[in-house]
């Protein structure tokens, strides 16, 4: 009687035992993991996430305008292997994404048993958001949704962007020297020379005066005219005679 009692008490200790190793233990995603990134809209410069440019150690040839982004998954094991990545930036600062890469555009490692990845993006992009998946477990649990992490950047320095109005200078010397000298070549000469010939635009006078050459010539036609009419006026008298 006394040993089945003992048998019933150690199956109870046992199962308790059970009980709260179970409770104790983290909780772990199961062998097909597909956590989410835990940060959203995260731009790298001025973020707690910045280590300063050139400070990340997974690329030593950073450079100036590139952001580096690092991102861990808690796994278990070095065996964890990154199956799917996606990463949504936001590359013209209008809060939307527009860019996304990929598991092919990153690099992983794996470091302490736990699996990294890096990727890099010109300087100034926003993180929208991300998804994974991955072979292994995932120790990141929030409220039942198990995550990945940004876990450090180096920020760089956006390139300056060529000013937009630069096209400008270089159309505006073409194409107003070449109108202006058509435009007041074909009409400006044409006024000036038309104002010498006085009024109305006509023909320069040039050469002898020929209106008074012929108010003498009529006037002394006139005058022979008058003489011969005189002339046979005499003739007729001395004929009556």
């Amino acid at each position: 009687m006394r040993q089945r009692w003992l048998s019933r008490l150690a199956f109870v200790s046992a199962a308790v035992g059970i009980a709260a190793l179970a409770t104790a233990a983290p909780a772990w995603a199961n062998t097909a993991s597909t956590p989410d990134l835990h940060q959203t809209n995260v731009t790298l410069a001025g973020s707690d996430f910045d280590q300063g440019f050139g400070e990340c150690s997974e690329v030593p040839d950073q450079a100036p305008d590139q952001d580096v982004w690092v991102f861990v998954w808690p796994g278990t094991s070095n065996d964890d292997e990154l199956v799917k990545l996606e990463l949504n930036f936001d590359s013209d600062g209008d809060g939307v994404a527009d860019t996304t890469l990929t598991e092919a555009d990153a690099t992983a490692t794996t470091d302490s048993g736990t699996l990294k990845a890096w990727v890099t993006t010109p300087a100034g992009w926003t993180l929208i958001s991300g998804t994974s998946e991955i072979t292994g477990e995932v120790s990141l649990e929030i409220n039942g949704t198990f995550y990945f992490n940004l876990t450090h950047g180096c920020a760089g320095t956006p390139a300056t962007p060529t000013p937009s109005g630069s096209p400008t200078p270089s159309e505006s010397p073409s194409a107003t020297p070449s109108e202006t000298p058509s435009e007041s070549g074909s009409s400006t000469p044409g006024a000036t020379s038309s104002a010498p010939g006085g009024g109305g635009g006509g023909l320069p006078v040039t050469g002898t005066a020929i209106g008074g050459i012929v108010v003498v010539g009529v006037g002394l036609v006139a005058a022979g005219v008058a003489l011969l009419a005189v002339r046979r006026r005499r003739e007729i008298d001395l004929t009556d005679l």
